[in-house]
């Protein structure tokens, strides 16, 4: 699990540490085992996985990016795979008493200050490094491509912000799946775990979008090494170029000079012809055309 998703967790866990001083740890620490459990068990739920499909086609299509079904199913599809390994990496993590050392450590501290949401710095970097593809084997994406990538991702991170609102269309069909998930968590509990998991989904999406914006801080950079890229190589290509055409004039100045003494050391000297001869007379030009 990515060290960034490990720290919020822990965080996370911290605060719910801090909230609950003075009562019996082991017993917070039993909830959370439960709730992420039960959030695994919500988002494999086929009805869930068919509401949340449903949302995101409208959510598409308000941004004039129409999907059928079966690729929003596929898409979100993908989404919760990812986030159900990280419910089973979180109730790992909770069994383990050097994670719970940290998050008892950082909770006797107090809680820092509310800020708004910024992407890691390690996930912009990420956003970039997947818009230019630096290392592929086939090169690295010119201007166009990068463009393009952005501007997907920009309104599918939309389109995801707003499927994950806290107070948006998905929050009763997640309630519901939880409920059926967790059936002794009272409703306070279910509406705490709703709105937490959906604020954490919506946040790193609406940032992203964000940052792949034209003026965004993710598709100004990654144009920008695109940029760079292309123009290094063409440098490059032209350098080596010009390398290859001095060695094929130098190639050529060296076979001309070999040609040419090889020409001198086999041609004999000049024999000086004398004009021929008739029955002892010299033949002019005037005598060959008497001869006619």
């Amino acid at each position: 699990m990515p060290a960034n998703r490990v720290a919020a967790f822990r965080k996370l866990v911290a605060n719910r540490l801090r909230e609950n001083h003075g009562k019996d740890e082991t017993a917070t620490i039993q909830q959370m085992m439960a709730e992420q459990a039960a959030i695994a068990n919500a988002l494999a739920q086929h009805d869930f996985q068919h509401s949340a499909a449903t949302v995101y086609i409208a959510k598409m299509t308000e941004l004039h990016a129409p999907i059928t079904m079966d690729a929003a199913h596929v898409e979100i599809g993908s989404i919760f795979v990812n986030r159900i390994r990280d419910c089973h990496g979180f109730v790992a993590l909770l069994s383990q008493p050097e994670f719970i050392a940290a998050a008892r450590a950082e909770a006797a501290n107090p809680a820092a200050a509310p800020l708004p949401y910024r992407l890691p710095p390690e996930k912009v970097e990420e956003a970039i490094t997947r818009l230019v593809q630096p290392n592929d084997p086939h090169g690295a994406e010119p201007a166009v491509h990068v463009a393009a990538g952005a501007r997907g991702q920009q309104v599918t991170h939309m389109a995801l912000a707003n499927l994950f609102s806290p107070k948006g269309a998905l929050k009763g069909p997640l309630m519901d799946a939880l409920a059926t998930a967790w059936p002794q968590a009272t409703g306070a509990q279910l509406q705490q775990i709703a709105s937490h998991w959906l604020k954490a989904r919506h946040d790193p999406a609406h940032e992203t979008a964000k940052g792949m914006e034209p003026e965004g801080e993710i598709f100004k950079e990654a144009m920008r090494r695109a940029v760079a890229i292309q123009v290094a190589n063409t440098a490059v290509t032209k350098a080596k170029s010009t390398a290859s055409q001095d060695t094929s004039l130098a190639d050529m100045q060296s076979a001309i000079a070999k040609v040419q003494a090889s020409a001198s050391a086999e041609v004999p000297a000049p024999v000086i012809a004398t004009p021929a001869t008739t029955q002892g007379k010299v033949v002019t030009r005037e005598l060959a055309l008497d001869n006619l």
